[in-house]
């Protein structure tokens, strides 16, 4: 059985704060002021009130105005923009916009995340608007007893995704034997304005018939959402042809064909994660994958279990043995055929080996040996 790889695709915000706004504004009572006025009335006039508003004289105005639009047609010089930005901290604050909004005729544009085709949570033809940027309510809470979850409407899929893979390195070393699930980071370039996006997938092979497979999971890692769509029954060639990224070609092909000569260079390094990576810890290491383009970085997470948790600790030097939760493999490819190229492509791999050094095992640092 193999499940078809489950795509969750987030763009990492860098969020900032702005000064006060306080006389930024056009003088008069204008719907603009007079809904500056209420906002920060019913949010207590604090100093962290005005942080929650921005005006376009406000110094990251711009940046947060762009920090989710996904299509540029929608920001060009022509395009309105909005009298303010309100990125509320707690529920009350989105009650004080909407309230203040209808109250002095300041028409509010909700965003989530900007993901809709035609603009329309950040731009608006006719008179001032708002934006209601929800980026900051973004929190996820997952019951998995009762199996549910509330998630904040300024919820990204990145930080469902971020949820998904921590969750993912408690259950896959305790999965039964016949199922095997891997969890593969891509960063790639995926969004309009040229944000790095890490791209998370869970390609999986069970050893038994699909509905079999659909109860192991509901039962074992319902947040997946694993469905009979999802996955293909095929025999064990097949699946092998899968695994080696051969999956729409028929595999008595790859048996009869002569490897073709391969005109790129590629550097991976390995390391055995022996405890959980805490959320906060995965975000960061996101982070670190996307911050440089010119870095085609794949990331994938193979977990341990099975039979080697049936190997004492310490029976053999391999770290194929009890302890160990997954082995990672960081590896990227570069076509560039010169040297410098190649050292500046090494150099980023052992930063980012290095950077990863809290969350991997220690005393020694083990890796993998093919």
């Amino acid at each position: 059985m193999r499940m078809a790889a489950n795509s969750i695709v987030f763009s990492l915000h860098l969020l900032t704060t702005l000064a006060s706004v306080a006389g930024n504004l056009n003088d008069g009572n204008s719907p603009s002021e007079s809904f500056l006025h209420c906002f920060l009335n019913r949010t207590g006039s604090s100093e962290t009130s005005t942080l929650l508003i921005y005006t376009p004289n406000t110094t990251s105005y711009d940046t947060i105005l762009r920090s989710s639009i996904q299509n540029t047609r929608f920001h060009s010089a022509a395009a309105t923009k909005p009298a303010f930005i309100v990125r509320p901290a707690v529920p009350a604050d989105v009650q004080a916009a909407v309230a203040c909004g209808r109250a002095h005729g300041l028409r509010i544009r909700v965003r989530s995340s900007g993901h809709d085709y035609e603009g329309l949570s950040y731009v608006s033809a006719g008179g001032p608007f708002a934006i209601l940027d929800l980026s900051n309510l973004r929190s996820v809470a997952v019951d998995a007893d009762g199996r549910t979850a509330w998630v904040g409407a300024g919820a990204t899929v990145g930080e469902g995704a971020t949820k998904l893979v921590e969750r993912w390195q408690h259950v896959a070393p305790k999965l039964v034997d016949d199922l095997l699930i891997r969890a593969i980071a891509v960063a790639d370039d995926a969004t309009a304005l040229g944000k790095r996006t890490i791209r998370v997938t869970f390609p999986g092979m069970f050893l038994g018939r699909q509905r079999e497979l659909l109860s192991v999971m509901n039962e074992s890692f319902s947040e997946l959402g694993a469905e009979a769509k999802h996955c293909s029954e095929v025999s064990w060639m097949e699946s092998a042809a899968y695994f080696a990224g051969y999956s729409d070609m028929n595999w008595t092909m790859l048996l009869e064909r002569r490897r073709q000569y391969n005109s790129s260079s590629f550097k991976a390094k390995s390391d055995f994660v022996r405890k959980p990576i805490s959320e906060k810890g995965w975000k960061g290491i996101w982070r670190f994958m996307a911050e440089d383009k010119h870095e085609p970085v794949v990331m994938i997470m193979e977990p341990w279990g099975g039979r080697m948790d049936e190997i004492a600790e310490t029976a053999i030097a391999f770290p194929h043995r009890k302890g160990n939760l997954f082995n990672i493999q960081n590896f990227i490819r570069w076509m560039e055929g010169e040297e410098a190229a190649s050292e500046s492509h090494l150099e980023w791999m052992r930063r980012f080996h290095q950077y990863m050094s809290p969350h991997v095992s220690r005393n020694p640092r083990a890796a993998y040996l093919n």
